[in-house]
């Protein structure tokens, strides 16, 4: 009986595992913290490979402008960073453009092949929001190559996150996750 059900679990992928949901309120935190850190530390970095450029342009000694030049370019590497990690924090596409290119923009910065199918009837925008960081938290857990399916039910209470991914020609993992809608 045990080596049935064995056969089975390994045909099947296995016993599905929960996704990682996030406590409530925290995709507001989570929000502000990324505002902070790109209209804070970013722009001020962004600033400063700007003046580093007009140094740059000024200075007549080929070795300083050599120096400047490639203390621009680190800076500008930083200010990269700060984006990336804000982003990893926050989605900015999911305030403009919503879950799902959000969530293929997280796909695609991770190297992941992502489908979804989502039905939002009856889901508000704190629950989209919780949904799209889930999966976007969960996406950058990936490694590169991965494939991720993703199907999401919603309803008046509960929204449903079934997830399948495959990895380097094993059988398909699948993860779940269900939602209270506020």
């Amino acid at each position: 009986m045990m080596k049935l059900a064995r056969v089975i679990l390994e045909q099947t992928g296995g016993v599905p595992a929960l996704l990682r949901v996030s406590r409530r309120g925290s995709e507001k935190l989570r929000r502000e913290f990324e505002r902070t850190l790109h209209d804070g530390p970013a722009l001020r970095v962004s600033a400063l490979a700007l003046e580093l450029a007009l140094i740059s342009g000024s200075v007549s000694d080929p070795k300083v402008r050599d120096l400047v030049v490639g203390a621009q370019d680190e800076v500008c590497r930083i200010a990269d960073e700060l984006r990336e990690v804000g982003g990893a924090i926050y989605p900015p596409l999911l305030v403009s453009a919503g879950v799902e290119t959000a969530l293929r923009a997280v796909a695609e910065r991770q190297r992941v092949w992502f489908t979804i199918q989502v039905d939002e009837s009856g889901m508000d925008d704190l629950t989209r929001t919780r949904l799209c960081l889930l999966l976007a938290d969960h996406l950058r857990s990936l490694p590169p190559g991965t494939a991720l399916s993703a199907r999401v039910r919603g309803g008046r209470h509960l929204v449903r996150v079934r997830v399948r991914e495959w990895r380097g020609g094993r059988l398909p993992r699948q993860r779940w996750a269900v939602l209270r809608c506020a």
